[in-house]
């Protein structure tokens, strides 16, 4: 797996601009909530598409909107379903104490993201839906131990989630500071987020035939 990280590293910083972009998905405004959602969305999609096409193609020849329109249902779909635990959870327990629901959310969010790696590469390399799940919890159980270092930084994911949250809790500063520091976490959040994206879409292509051979244990 290292190999595949440090590409999918280098990928990252050779488009930065991309990442950069995706980061601006942690910006909402109450009054325009609905709005921020979807755009938000529009980002994650063309990012991760971008970052796809060069993983499988080594280039990106489509427009953003291109690349977002080709994956929008499929990743709607798997999006409402790896998240769906996540609300529910946060939902049912809503009434405790706000630190501990978030210590919760986080813990959930970092099991479910954890096993769920390879499903969103294999609905961005297969474009599909529903099927991916299976075939993306197979891929990892059968490999559970060379995906390992993205468990871990799936882990790290959910860290650097709940320092945003207490620090912007403890922030007591005017708007630009608060949006600076907003946007810091999203940056280190994303690159995470990335990193174990392309790190699973490289692994996924490179050490399987469409998820279903086994990867060779590293020596």
């Amino acid at each position: 797996m290292k190999d595949c990280i440090l590409k999918a590293v280098k990928m990252i910083n050779s488009n930065w601009f991309y990442w950069v972009l995706l980061s601006l998905t942690v910006f909402r405004y109450p009054k325009f909530e609905i709005l921020f959602l979807v755009l938000g969305l529009i980002l994650a999609i063309g990012v991760c598409s971008h970052f796809i096409n060069l993983v499988k193609y080594g280039k990106d020849e489509l427009t953003f909107w291109q690349n977002s329109g080709k994956h929008i249902f499929n990743f709607l779909i798997i999006s409402m379903i790896i998240n769906a635990p996540i609300f529910l959870v946060v939902y049912f327990i809503n009434a405790g104490n706000y630190i501990q629901v978030k210590y919760i959310e986080v813990f959930v969010q970092i099991i479910i993201y954890a096993f769920t790696i390879y499903i969103l590469p294999v609905v961005f390399i297969k474009r599909i839906n529903l099927s991916a799940i299976p075939l993306g919890i197979k891929f990892l159980l059968k490999n559970f131990k060379y995906s390992l270092p993205l468990v871990f930084l799936c882990f790290l994911e959910g860290v650097v989630k709940l320092m945003g949250f207490f620090g912007l809790m403890a922030l007591r500063k005017g708007i630009f500071e608060t949006v600076f520091f907003v946007y810091i976490f999203g940056l280190i959040y994303n690159y995470l987020f990335l990193v174990v994206f392309i790190s699973a879409s490289i692994a996924f292509l490179k050490f399987s035939n469409e998820g279903e051979k086994k990867i060779l244990e590293e020596n």
